[in-house]
């Protein structure tokens, strides 16, 4: 989260921009809307992944138990 808004708050430095070797438009790209075009996927992603792998990890490794119980 740090090196967007730092990514952000840089891109306006002309110096900044040419001491990394970049130029202006290359950067053109880099808004808070493209962050949140790339972050509610990741996210969602993240949550459907961890939810799907940690139920199936909790269920290979409790299994015995929920065989006792039904």
């Amino acid at each position: 989260m740090y090196f967007m808004a730092l990514g952000l708050l840089l891109k306006g430095d002309p110096s900044v921009v040419s001491g990394a070797g970049l130029s202006q438009e290359v950067l053109a790209n880099v808004s808070v809307g493209g962050y949140l075009h790339n972050l509610i996927p990741v996210t969602i992603g993240n949550m459907i992944g961890g939810v799907f792998f940690v139920a199936v990890f909790y269920f290979l490794v409790f299994r015995t138990n929920l065989e006792d119980i039904g």
